[in-house]
């Protein structure tokens, strides 16, 4: 599968993709006809500063539920399957930020937390269902390896910053009895009270624990989905960069895989997000953090078309080869730079441009076609 959260505001912002003959073509069905089967959507609760009557959206893609609903409609009508990834955050959630949304900052008790997230989650998959966009899969947080509600939200930036907004440099130190860190009664409160929710919609719904850990770190993740035993959810999701989780190489990686799969085989396992440079090349309205300077390049693979082709088969091989091996997404592989489109509101720059797998003018890169050639 393919994130493609930010798909929406790229078109929003006249952006177009080509198909492998050049002419115009929805992105949807180039990645249908290239064997993509899955497609990847984040949702935020409400990413945008309130400023008097005004919305002013934090960028990123814009992905409350408004936004969500089309891509999921289109993913769906192109024969798609649809991982709907709760953030439970208004923008951004990963290992280092879990910001409480601004609408629950003021809720007493985790007991009410606990039910605002389910009441939250049965909303949204609701809506989703009343365009038949129900998703096939759901995702209980966003790289929640140091928990969730770790921060409570910051205020409201008037003007844009061309980073962060305040809801995030300026968020706070949380109640202990509101926070979920790792390890904690109110994570495993907060998990159960979404995958209730999940059940109570449609329990078919394939449902993920989402974590980013270094590959060395086999206890940690051990230990880490070991505290949800007794939680009935399907997926163990691993965020796989080769620059930030396996930098000495693919053995890492399946050394890691091996092990949990081997310590959890009632699980799927699943690659949540991984990508590859295929190119160095700088453009106006990228600032790629795949990057020379970075040193992001992983040994025995090109910053190529043919080298990310290279890299991204090899992972996938490397899920494939386990008993319980489920399946590998490629984060935010359409996002293409454009003023408008960036990692934040409408003064920054797209922050992934050299990692999709399309050209920075929408062309269809080869290395698309390693899909259909994995399905064979």
């Amino acid at each position: 599968g393919i994130d493609i959260s930010m798909v929406e505001q790229v078109y929003a912002m006249g952006g177009q993709y080509y198909n492998d003959e050049g002419q115009a073509e929805s992105v949807y069905r180039i990645l249908k006809d290239h064997g993509v089967n899955y497609v990847r959507i984040r949702l935020w609760n409400d990413p945008f500063n309130h400023v008097g009557d005004e919305l002013v959206p934090y960028g990123g893609g814009i992905c409350d539920i408004e936004t969500v609903l089309p891509m999921a409609r289109h993913a769906k009508a192109a024969g798609m399957k649809l991982l709907l990834d709760y953030h439970f955050s208004d923008f951004w959630a990963d290992p280092g930020k879990q910001v409480m949304p601004k609408d629950w900052a003021d809720l007493p008790s985790s007991a009410d937390v606990a039910m605002a997230i389910n009441e939250y989650v049965q909303t949204t998959l609701t809506s989703l269902q009343q365009v038949d966009a129900l998703p096939d899969m759901v995702q209980l947080g966003n790289e929640t390896t140091n928990g969730m509600f770790t921060s409570y939200p910051g205020g409201t930036n008037t003007s844009l910053t061309g980073d962060n907004p305040y809801y995030i440099s300026q968020r706070s130190s949380i109640s202990s009895s509101i926070s979920a860190p790792n390890g904690s009664a109110n994570l495993h409160l907060y998990m159960s009270a979404a995958l209730d929710a999940v059940n109570t919609i449609d329990p078919d719904i394939l449902t993920m624990i989402h974590i980013a850990k270094g590959m060395t770190g086999i206890d940690f993740i051990k230990n880490y989905y070991h505290q949800f035993d007794d939680l009935d959810y399907d997926i163990i999701g691993l965020s796989g960069y080769s620059y930030y989780h396996f930098q000495n190489g693919l053995t890492t990686l399946q050394n890691c895989l091996n092990a949990v799969s081997s310590e959890f085989p009632a699980k799927k396992i699943t690659i949540a997000e991984t990508a590859y440079g295929f190119t160095y090349a700088p453009h106006a309205w990228a600032s790629n953090i795949f990057s020379r300077s970075g040193g992001q390049a992983l040994s025995g693979y090109d910053v190529s078309v043919q080298g990310q082709a290279n890299l991204i088969r090899d992972i996938i091989a490397a899920v494939a080869s386990l008993s319980n091996g489920y399946g590998v997404f490629y984060w935010e592989g359409a996002w293409l730079p454009l003023k408008g489109a960036g990692w934040a509101d409408a003064n920054s720059k797209c922050s992934w441009a050299n990692q999709t797998f399309f050209t920075y003018d929408g062309a269809t890169l080869p290395s698309l076609d390693l899909f259909t050639q994995i399905k064979g």
